[in-house]
């Protein structure tokens, strides 16, 4: 006998599908640009040292700088729904914010000793 899955409610999977079609399309119609990093920063191997991490930070607050840059001109990006680019923007906000609050304790923790 077959197992019944339980429904997921209608805005969870309505949201999911916005997500995702934000994330594809944006997939399809980004092209590079002068102000965004190369995709492999040798990120992908394990920093050991300090010195090392210091480097990937680096890298990744440049990478993080060319996102910025990319949502700062979404309102005139050309083949996106209104709707598609408010959601994108919506969500890297809120991203933006956790990852801001989570830094700043970092920095509170280690300017407190």
């Amino acid at each position: 006998m077959p197992t019944k899955t339980k429904p997921r409610p209608a805005a969870r999977v309505k949201a999911r599908r916005t997500t995702r079609a934000v994330i594809a399309t944006a997939a399809r119609s980004t092209k590079p640009t002068a102000l965004e990093t190369p995709p492999d920063l040798g990120l992908n191997t394990q920093p050991y040292t300090t010195e090392e991490r210091l480097e990937h930070i680096k890298a990744l607050g440049e990478r993080i700088q060319g996102y910025l840059h990319f949502m700062a001109k979404v309102a005139t990006m050309p083949g996106t729904s209104a709707e598609a680019r408010d959601r994108a923007v919506e969500v890297f906000y809120d991203r933006l914010v956790i990852a801001e609050r989570q830094l700043g304790r970092v920095r509170e923790d280690l300017e407190l000793g």
